[in-house]
């Protein structure tokens, strides 16, 4: 996948430039960038815990252990809001890339872009590792 991104950084700053895709109507744009946002995030945490998770699942694992790591369960009411739809609504972006802009409409881009946010707090490398 070709990221739009102007190889920034940081998943804060592919999320900033991804937004700012998203409000200049860019739908596939924001697409490829916010799913990099996500991607970035998710394997920076990842990396910091040491988890290997096995490559053909790789993010759905690391969802799961991070789930785990909340004291949480797949299933879970605040597993689901806080770590499970946010990544659920990263997937459809990058299932938009892959079908090339045509499966989210700009309504449904920006609903789950707002939830893109939600991910990068929970995988931010200096989260906490427990939900107390």
């Amino acid at each position: 996948m070709t990221i739009t991104a102007t190889k920034p950084a940081t998943a804060e700053e592919l999320y900033a430039e991804g937004m700012s895709l998203q409000e200049s109507g860019n739908t596939l744009g924001a697409s490829e960038t916010l799913w990099a946002a996500a991607a970035t995030a998710m394997d920076a945490y990842a990396r910091m815990r040491g988890w290997e998770p096995d490559d053909r699942r790789y993010y759905e694992d690391t969802v799961a252990y991070r789930i785990a790591e909340l004291g949480l369960v797949i299933g879970d009411p605040i597993a689901d809001e806080r770590v499970y739809f946010p990544f659920t609504a990263v997937l459809m972006f990058a299932e938009n890339v892959n079908e090339e802009g045509s499966l989210l409409s700009e309504r449904a881009s920006r609903v789950n872009a707002k939830l893109v946010r939600n991910l990068l707090t929970v995988f931010s490398t200096n989260a906490r590792t427990n939900r107390a």
